[in-house]
């Protein structure tokens, strides 16, 4: 398998091209700061040398480890592979990238909980998805089937993004997502049954009450660990995206009004890793996104049919500077209402331009606009820009992306904290245990609707609930991927009424499904089983 280790300094290696070969080994032993660039998923950071660092208050350079981890991920999941599934010689190869084989969500978590078929098996189209007119049937996993505009949840008619709505891009088009697995977490999830509720609840009440997925080991290249991926995905539009800029793909989309299938070409806008290791029982999280997202130059442009086309941001309009940022609006909402340029006020009103108004084909949507609230930092934009320009020797796609964060846990021994105001802020800032840092990381195009800044504490405590009292703290808040995560459950007893079954009531809690959320948005029922004649409908 290649490998080609990269020192990040762009000046040393312009500087070493005039050097003699002894002088550029000198150079090069010095500079220490490098990532291996690979086809293989690393497993784990050097979890020594970490405690070294953190032991010597040496924090940045521990986030700048988690980082350079970060990127060997995204590469070597993004690495080129041949037909067999093999890794290609560079990097640049024409081939699909190496996560093309991994498990689908849909087909790991099938429907009447039907058992998923063995790793290095076909897809097999689940009979939803071919109830539609255009229907694109069994086709190979070279060309994706687009169906989600909700990263959470993993069914044809939802959407809704995260929890809260969908996205669209400044051409109009909604985003959509996908989930896939590795072999380890697929493996584990098979073992255990955990993929219907039936499942769960059997292995729930086993000696094992909690989910416990296999941790990548440091140098151990057999044993990666479980590793998840979310992948957000624009339609490009010939004439207003630059192809060229983007890890694009065939694909087929399900219509805005989910009646067909539309065969279109989707670019890679943002990549979401979350990799279960030795270092980190709470998992590390790192969220890449295009760098096209939010800004661009101005003044560059792409050729298209012999016109120069300026390249323009994906979701956010730099010429209306007044329009609302961060909020999902529709013509029903209870937020907002735009039909037909008509203006109401329910709750709040907004000011919508009427070219920011999507008319759908039973509602009307506010086009959006993103404004990232926690800026990257310093440190990590330097260690993009070196990366990025290493990739561009490479003549890969994938330099047009930046490494948004890393989330990490600085002690893993750390248990939740009480989710009370008598704990807080650690109610707060050690939501899932672990000592996340940092306490906040988002990615714009899975969460942009908990930009909000400013808040009622209680929005970031395990089950908060808005105080009755005086005593609510105010506080800026985003959003936390492992926060999120660590409130995932898995089903462990059966409902006892139908009610409790509607409501999901019959799922553990904190930390049950190893802050995996699929266990609890994805798995169904088995297929006959009894829970409708064994239990009475509340009057």
């Amino acid at each position: 398998m290649k490998k080609i280790h990269l020192y990040l300094s762009v000046s040393l290696l312009l500087f070493a091209a005039s050097c003699s070969e002894s002088e550029v080994e000198k150079l090069l032993a010095e500079e220490s700061d490098l990532i291996t660039i690979s086809s293989i998923i690393p497993s784990d950071i050097d979890e020594t040398k970490k405690d070294q660092l953190m032991s010597e208050k040496k924090i940045d350079e521990v986030r700048h480890m988690f980082d350079k981890f970060s990127w060997e991920s995204f590469i070597a999941i993004n690495w080129p592979v041949n037909e067999n599934g093999e890794p290609m010689e560079h990097l640049k190869d024409d081939g699909l990238p190496t996560w093309y084989n991994w498990k689908e969500a849909f087909e790991v978590f099938r429907d009447k909980g039907k058992k998923p078929e063995k790793w290095n098996s076909n897809r097999t189209t689940p009979n939803w998805i071919l109830d539609h007119d255009n229907a694109p049937g069994n086709t190979k996993k070279s060309v994706r089937l687009l169906f989600n505009t909700n990263k959470a949840i993993n069914v044809a008619d939802e959407d809704m993004q995260a929890f809260a709505g969908p996205l669209f891009d400044q051409n109009g088009n909604l985003l959509r997502y996908e989930v896939l697995m590795n072999e380890e977490e697929f493996d584990y999830i098979l073992k255990n049954k955990l993929y219907n509720i039936n499942g769960q609840i059997d292995f729930s009440q086993s000696d094992s009450d909690k989910a416990d997925f296999p941790a990548g080991v440091y140098e151990e290249i057999t044993k990666v660990g479980a590793v998840e991926i979310k992948i957000s995905w624009k339609v490009l539009v010939k004439g207003k995206d630059d192809f060229s800029r983007y890890l694009n793909v065939p694909s087929f989309v399900l219509s805005e009004d989910k009646k067909s299938w539309d065969k279109v070409t989707a670019g890679m806008v943002g990549f979401h890793i979350n990799h279960k290791t030795s270092s980190a029982s709470q998992w590390v999280w790192s969220t890449f996104e295009h760098v096209d997202n939010l800004a661009t130059n101005s003044l560059e442009t792409f050729e298209y049919e012999g016109n120069q086309i300026p390249i323009k941001p994906s979701f956010y309009d730099p010429d209306c500077e007044t329009c609302p940022t961060n909020v999902w609006l529709q013509s029903d909402s209870s937020k907002f209402i735009a039909r037909d340029g008509t203006y109401k006020k329910y709750h709040r009103s907004y000011y919508i331009p009427e070219d920011k108004i999507i008319k759908g084909s039973d509602k009307d949507y506010y086009i959006g606009q993103a404004h990232r609230m926690i800026p990257i930092p310093e440190r990590l934009q330097e260690l993009n820009r070196d990366i990025q320009e290493q990739l561009k020797l490479q003549e890969s796609p994938l330099q047009y992306y930046e490494l948004v964060g890393t989330q990490w846990p600085k002690n893993q021994q750390k248990t939740p904290a009480d989710p009370t105001y008598a704990a807080f802020p650690n109610s707060v800032e050690n939501k899932p245990g672990g000592d996340p840092d940092p306490i906040y990381l988002t990615n714009m195009t899975m969460e942009t609707y908990f930009q909000n800044g400013n808040q009622g504490a209680y929005n970031f405590m395990e089950n908060g609930s808005q105080p009755t009292d005086n005593n609510e703290k105010m506080i800026f808040g985003t959003e936390s991927c492992m926060g999120c995560h660590s409130s995932a459950g898995i089903a462990n007893h059966r409902p006892a009424t139908m009610k409790a079954a509607r409501e999901g009531s019959f799922y553990g809690g904190q930390l049950s499904a190893d802050f995996v959320w699929l266990l609890n948005t994805q798995a169904h029922w088995k297929d006959n089983d009894t829970l409708t004649t064994t239990i009475k409908p509340q009057k």
